[in-house]
């Protein structure tokens, strides 16, 4: 992501939460961790995977969060996979949420969150 995106997406949830300033905390604390995976996502993944890839999704289960992950080559979709249960613990380290899967597929990097 680059500091024009971020400084987009930045934007775009001031504008969110000043609409829902004193009315929704809870939502706010759900975007602001969102935020911060997504902005920590290539310590996650490391510097290679991070360019190649961007976290577009989560989903709460009933038996923890699923996150979805677009990833910009098949080469990359294959590293992903490879690595799977490492970046898993990683994000389980870095959240205080249970996570019970993280699902990648081929495509651009959009987010959906």
């Amino acid at each position: 992501m680059t500091e024009e995106d971020r400084a987009e997406r930045e934007g775009e949830l001031r504008h969110i939460a000043s609409s829902f300033e004193g009315t929704c905390f809870s939502f706010l604390e759900e975007c602001s961790w969102l935020c911060r995976l997504e902005r920590e996502w290539k310590s996650v993944v490391g510097p290679v995977l991070g360019e190649r890839s961007a976290l577009v999704g989560y989903e709460e289960g009933a038996e923890g969060g699923i996150f979805h992950v677009s990833v910009t080559s098949p080469g990359a979709l294959q590293d992903m996979n490879f690595k799977k249960g490492a970046i898993l613990e990683a994000l389980k380290r870095r959240i205080s949420r249970p996570v019970m899967d993280i699902r990648f597929t081929l495509g651009r990097k959009r987010r959906s969150f």
